[in-house]
């Protein structure tokens, strides 16, 4: 089978799942449109232009040329894999993608697809921050439905990695939806579990958008904790990717996102790595995670209390970063979820054949 990812790597999610496609024998490939930040790395993946914004002329200039190869490597492929939203102003590449009649999936990842009126009746957090909320311009019902209806009008079932994520797909819209969860390529994480025994343990906490990561609720738990507590705060703003992961593998907690009401693929990466991991899941999130899900959920004076007692109790974090590591393994490494990758494939692929013979 050979599978080609389009058209973004945003948080490196297509690596990884290339990576782990290929671990499985599946012929993957991908090709990005647009230049990925330092943030995130490019492995498998063939990045068509390192300019990151469709609105520059020499975007244009870079892709154009391409396009042969592009509508070449689409022809080669049994299925497409589409990650979050049309490039192209006015679906020109959904269109482009549509006239070639491929089995196609398109993965969404959030706030493309986020509903703030659904979100806001279960999330008052959310509806608290909406005026300064840095994806405020990308969210919204009508924006929902209609980058929905343009992937469903052009053949693509739909593909979601976090069960926070149904409740915005419209219903009926899409043929067949499927969750895979959000996926890292585990063999690139080498864990590095807390010292039981640090007296002065570093908390890092990621504020790559600080408002929809409740960064002010952190800094300011951080200040409360500090009159009483020893320990360090380490908030990371505008750093390369590197330097991100080399923080957090020296860490002993990492804190993820206190505002969505579910964990980001930055929390994932620190339980990969055997960090404990500390965030905010919402009351209707609850029980949709595994069994096992070993992160700790608190806000307002709840993180207080969560995040003291793993400042004070450095056995309780080793055991917490091993449940972590553990927990990674099982349900987010991209190579085991292959497998489940594989089925969607396939039943695409069925479907679009016996579309084919009706």
């Amino acid at each position: 089978m050979r599978v080609l990812h389009l058209p973004v790597n945003v948080a490196s999610h297509m690596s990884a799942t290339i990576g782990g496609l290929r671990n499985a024998g599946v012929d993957a490939r991908g090709i990005a449109a647009i230049g990925a930040s330092v943030f995130h790395s490019n492995d498998h993946v063939e990045v068509y232009s390192s300019v990151a914004s469709r609105r520059q002329l020499a975007w244009w200039r870079d892709i154009v040329p391409k396009l042969p190869k592009l509508a070449a490597e689409i022809r080669a492929a049994d299925v497409l894999h589409w990650y979050m939203v049309p490039v192209l102003p006015g679906g020109l590449d959904l269109r482009f993608i549509a006239s070639f009649a491929k089995p196609s999936i398109v993965e969404f990842a959030g706030s493309e697809i986020r509903d703030p009126a659904i979100e806001a009746a279960t999330n008052p957090a959310y509806a608290a921050i909406w005026d300064r909320y840095e994806y405020r311009s990308m969210e919204s019902s009508a924006g929902s439905t209609k980058r929905q209806q343009a992937f469903a009008d052009a053949g693509f079932e739909a593909l979601i990695s976090c069960p926070s994520q149904w409740e915005f797909l419209r219903p009926g819209m899409f043929g067949e939806t499927h969750l895979v969860r959000q996926r890292v390529l585990i063999e690139n994480y080498t864990p590095l579990y807390p010292d039981p025994n640090c007296r002065r343990p570093v908390v890092v906490h990621s504020a790559s958008a600080p408002v929809a990561k409740g960064t002010s609720d952190v800094r300011a738990a951080a200040a409360r904790l500090s009159q009483t507590l020893d320990f360090e705060l380490v908030v990371l703003e505008r750093v390369s990717r590197e330097e991100a992961v080399r923080a957090v593998k020296r860490c002993d907690i990492f804190l993820d996102q206190f505002v969505l009401g579910s964990h980001g693929s930055a929390a994932i990466e620190a339980m990969a790595l055997g960090k404990p991991v500390v965030g905010w899941v919402k009351p209707t999130m609850e029980g949709k995670y595994p069994a096992d899900f070993p992160m700790l959920s608190g806000r307002g004076d709840n993180l207080d209390r969560v995040l003291a007692e793993l400042i004070v109790d450095g056995t309780k974090r080793a055991e917490l970063g091993r449940l972590s590591r553990r927990y990674a393994e099982e349900h987010h490494d991209a190579s085991r979820l292959a497998s489940q990758l594989i089925e969607v494939y396939e039943g695409a692929i069925r479907r679009r054949g016996a579309a084919r013979s009706a």
